[in-house]
């Protein structure tokens, strides 16, 4: 059995997966408030052994990290390990460790390439993958709940407003929030639809969407662009197995 762990910017993500198989058969978000003991009912509930793998985007010493010393032998991400794709990235040191757990998640589930791997959440990232199984770069951009929080920020005369669920984009915003939604949820719709467009003129591209946003988004993006939730969690095990950890 394979423990994949991915310490987000506000929350674990846990996925455990058995045999050979790509998909995890159980999926736990924790939030860092509260985790020791979340943590430890879930590896009480893990009856036979395990490896695991995780990845991490908080700074070192972080208090949700001391969870790690409860699991023997976890095995942190580097692009120095075997990795399903080469990559042609300048500085592969700077590469997020979500986006490369993201690409070999993708590869995992065998999606056709080339590949574009857009994962949508507190920072939108892209990712290429071509037909040699070469990762050529991307892009980052803000994800909807930071485009929100610059507007107020740089421009203290607009409201702080949060995402709603509800909203439903490309429609003239009527009131200031509504102009805001508008703006930060509307722009980053056509954004991943302007990529996908623009990387994809030359040859067309699979596009795969993950991340915090991607469930909302997936319904407001064109069809023929693949929801994947747990890609991440996917690539964690993909990289944990050509490892043999």
């Amino acid at each position: 059995m394979i423990l994949a762990l991915d310490f987000g910017n506000s929350q674990l993500k846990a996925g455990l997966f058995k045999n050979a198989e790509a998909e995890p058969y159980r999926v736990i978000t924790l939030p860092y408030k509260g985790l020791e003991g979340a943590f430890d009912q879930l590896l009480h509930d893990i009856s036979s052994s395990f490896t695991c793998m995780y990845s991490s985007s908080l700074p070192p010493g972080h208090e949700a990290l001391r969870v790690l010393g409860r699991v023997p032998a976890a095995t942190p991400l580097s692009h120095t390990l075997h990795l399903p794709f080469r990559t042609a990235y300048r500085t592969p040191h700077t590469l997020g460790l979500d986006r490369i757990a993201a690409c070999a998640g993708a590869i995992a589930l065998g999606y056709p390439l080339p590949l574009l791997v857009v994962d949508a959440g507190t920072c939108i990232t892209y990712d290429i993958i071509d037909e040699t199984h070469t990762h050529q770069g991307g892009a980052i951009s803000p994800g909807i709940a930071m485009r929100l929080k610059a507007m107020h920020h740089y421009a203290p005369a607009l409201p702080l407003i949060s995402h709603r669920d509800d909203f439903q984009p490309f429609a003239i915003g009527k009131t200031t929030a509504d102009s805001l939604l508008e703006g930060a949820i509307g722009g980053v719709v056509l954004e991943i639809q302007g990529f996908a467009a623009t990387y994809g003129k030359q040859k067309a591209l699979t596009t795969v969407l993950t991340g915090g946003s991607s469930g909302y988004l997936a319904g407001k993006l064109e069809s023929g662009i693949f929801a994947a939730p747990n890609l991440v969690l996917v690539g964690l095990c993909k990289i944990n197995r050509l490892n043999a950890i």
